[in-house]
């Protein structure tokens, strides 16, 4: 009976490790592309690069933030990091935190931030695909 309740009771524990570890939202991989809209104003071509962690921009904006994985394993957030390479677009991204949202087989992700930026003030959304290949 003690080793019957003992077997039971590592099973248990070893349920508990296990199960937070299947909770993990795994990190899309290479590179997703696709248009950003804000509020039905404007446009811009977006590449979110994981190889490289960064998001980059298209004309108007062309600028590239680096992203940071949320400390939260369960979804997709990040947060945009500081631009070094300039823009005020990008430069008002700083610390912005974004949310990714895979469609059901996984072939789409939404993407959906707001910011206070004095250039691209607002909320933005769109929808990324895998792209072949980074843009230049």
């Amino acid at each position: 009976m003690y080793t019957r309740n003992l077997k039971a009771l590592g099973a248990a524990a070893l349920i508990c490790l296990l199960l937070p570890a299947a909770a993990f939202a795994k990190d899309p991989e290479g590179v997703w592309a696709g248009t950003l809209k804000r509020e039905n104003l404007n446009t811009v071509d977006a590449e979110v690069r994981f190889s490289d962690s960064s998001v980059h921009f298209g004309s108007p904006y062309r600028c590239s933030v680096p992203i940071v994985r949320g400390a939260d394993a369960s979804s997709l957030a990040y947060t945009f990091g500081t631009s070094s390479g300039g823009g005020m677009f990008c430069q008002g991204l700083e610390d912005v935190t974004f949310v990714l949202t895979p469609d059901a087989d996984g072939k789409v992700l939404a993407i959906a931030f707001a910011t206070n930026g004095t250039i691209g003030k607002g909320k933005w959304a769109g929808k990324l695909r895998p792209a072949s290949k980074p843009s230049p």
